[in-house]
């Protein structure tokens, strides 16, 4: 997300922004986003982080919350800031998050929009061992709807019967399609091992 990401109207839409490393050209652009987000929507946002960056945001976030003062709502839009920190190999499913930001329960699922967390050669580790750079892959999960195959030619009332049962009719395996990929600003040698 470079700097002049803030200002892009479809960046401004997104719930969740996944940040690969922290250079100044991605993690001050964070702060702007934010305060146009809610300026245009006035909605939060979530950033998605590598874990070993958070000590430092949070500190950012800190600072920019004083220096925005002056403003009519004086650092709401960065108070409304939620980091997640992530660690290589975790996996969030952001349509949950999405959905605990906009309401206080938790409708956990399987199904929905989801990012894994892979390492990439941009940035050296922090001092323990965390992340300060990772690559992003966004996949979605759904199951395959309707009954199994061994149901399908049984009649309305014989699967009435089989559901009064409590007997599981429908496929209960996930599907997985890659979205995207991103690994930031690395090149391949930081992908290729």
């Amino acid at each position: 997300m470079g700097g002049t990401v803030a200002a892009c109207t479809t960046a401004l839409t997104s719930n969740v922004v996944l940040i690969t490393h922290c250079h100044t050209d991605h993690a001050m652009a964070i702060f702007s986003h934010a305060r146009a987000r809610e300026i245009a929507y006035n909605k939060p946002t979530t950033y998605l982080v590598p874990s070993g960056a958070i000590d430092a945001l949070t500190r950012m976030k800190d600072i920019v919350k004083e220096l925005d003062r002056g403003n009519d709502k004086p650092g709401e839009a960065i108070d409304a800031i939620v980091f997640v920190p992530c660690d290589v190999n975790d996996e969030i499913n952001v349509t949950n998050l999405v959905k605990k930001n906009k309401s206080k329960g938790s409708n956990e699922s399987d199904e929905g929009v989801f990012v894994q967390c892979f390492p990439v050669k941009h940035i050296d580790n922090d001092s323990l061992g965390r992340p300060l750079s990772l690559g992003y892959v966004v996949s979605t999960r759904s199951r395959t709807p309707g009954l199994l195959p061994q149901y399908k030619s049984l009649s309305k009332t014989e699967i009435k019967a089989l559901r009064t049962n409590n007997v599981p009719l429908t496929n209960p395996a996930l599907h997985s399609h890659a979205l995207v990929a991103y690994s930031g600003d690395t090149c391949a040698t930081g992908l290729i091992r």
